[in-house]
């Protein structure tokens, strides 16, 4: 596969540069490659970080690497010859956080990326509306509208119902903040009078009417009744978003919140034959307030990190905590500058819950990951791992704080 960026990555079941051997010492292999490649640069990537011209693959694995002339004369007559004409040719790449799903949304959300304004924002939506019949859901791919559009805001509940009277309309951000329109909040059961729940909230403007942003746990009432897609549609999407992350020369990514229903997907998808990219699966189930609610989650049937295969496997689980520093949710030791209330953002749960739920987790076997941004966040989710790894060592599992942009320094025991 030529990847765009002019490198040839490989792909396969489970390819490994490290204990490539060189051409000589295969000759006298009576089993061909499947695969040579001549007259590139391959990186190998071994302990000497080696350059070298071809490599042979076979089963999945690297045979050999050498000289063109070398590897060219281990083909037989089954063996597949490129010439990759002085391509590079690595390893493929690891996207060790990703939420790669959304790479194969384009035709089914709303496309936010370009809108610069506003007015450009909206008339995003009323052409994709155009398109569907009323009483459908419109729902928004992955956009930031505060440092996105001139306006730096978010778009209104009464600007949405404008070019989208007759639809539910769900427009989801980077994370953290949506937006949704009239329809869609009455379909979720939220009006004026609706409480915010812990740890997020219902925006309102300065009379008291709904704006339509939802903040953080708010976020889930609206989202919880937006339609699934279709078995069919997953599957399509999860297709197309390996394809997509293939063509960077990417063949294996983590991916960053994965919900069982999409487990069940990317399960169907390797079942199949038709996976391209490997997957580690951090699984992320909405605690539920009940502990034992939770380590009944955990202990599920017995599965843990690592459990799965090659191609779909479980990384561990994941745990919000606080939001973002553009979004001004972070937990931050400093009061943000421009509060006038003591601010200093916000997170889903008490740092004592935080521990009780990352101690369920590590009883279990299970690596924990945490999306923290702030630096009092991190202390907190750092002091939840100390506790936890007192409990169960955690040494070499790799628990793991995702993002963790405002961490300040600090010295910790080493875990």
């Amino acid at each position: 596969m030529v990847c765009r960026s002019a490198a040839l990555a490989m792909l396969g079941a489970g390819i490994l540069f490290a204990g490539a051997a060189p051409a000589a010492a295969q000759q006298g292999d009576v089993n061909s490659p499947d695969l040579v490649l001549v007259n590139g640069k391959v990186l190998t990537l071994d302990e000497r970080s080696s350059v070298t011209e071809a490599i042979a693959v076979r089963d999945g694995k690297i045979l050999a690497t050498g000289s063109s002339a070398s590897i060219r004369a281990l083909a037989g007559a089954r063996t597949q010859v490129l010439d990759v004409s002085g391509k590079t040719v690595i390893p493929g790449l690891i996207d060790t956080h990703a939420h790669f799903k959304a790479a194969g949304l384009a035709d089914y959300v709303v496309n936010m990326s370009r809108a610069k304004t506003v007015a450009e924002a909206l008339e995003a939506i009323k052409t994709f509306v155009a398109k569907k019949k009323p009483g459908d859901w419109i729902v928004g791919g992955a956009w930031h509208p505060p440092s996105q559009l001139a306006e730096k805001r978010y778009l209104t509940r009464q600007e949405i119902d404008r070019v989208a009277p007759d639809n539910p309309v769900y427009l989801r951000t980077v994370g953290h903040f949506s937006m949704a329109n009239t329809m869609a909040l009455q379909k979720a059961g939220v009006d004026k009078s609706t409480a915010n729940p812990s740890g997020g909230s219902f925006e309102r403007d300065a009379a008291g009417e709904l704006t339509g942003v939802l903040v953080e746990t708010a976020i889930d009432q609206v989202e919880k009744v937006v339609p699934p897609w279709t078995e069919d549609d997953e599957i399509r999407q999860f297709a197309l978003a390996e394809g997509a992350l293939n063509s960077f020369g990417i063949t294996s990514a983590v991916e960053g919140a994965t919900e069982a229903r999409d487990v069940r997907t990317l399960q169907k998808i390797a079942a199949s034959g038709q996976a391209t990219l490997r997957t580690g699966l951090m699984f992320r189930p909405e605690p539920p307030a009940a502990l034992t609610a939770w380590e009944a989650i955990m202990s599920g049937n017995g599965a843990s990190s690592g459990f799965g295969d090659d191609w779909v496997k479980f990384a561990g689980i994941k745990i919000f905590y606080d939001g973002g520093m553009t979004l001004k949710t972070a937990l931050m030791r400093d009061v943000y500058p421009d509060s006038h209330d003591n601010y200093h953002g916000i997170t889903q749960q008490t740092p004592e819950r935080l521990m009780q739920l990352v101690s369920i987790c590590n009883r279990y076997g299970w690596r924990v990951g945490v999306h923290v941004v702030g630096d009092l966040g991190i202390d907190q989710v750092l002091d939840a791992f100390e506790a936890a790894d007192k409990e169960r060592s955690i040494r070499d599992r790799r628990f793991v704080l995702i993002h963790g942009e405002c961490q300040k320094f600090c010295v910790r025991a080493p875990l």
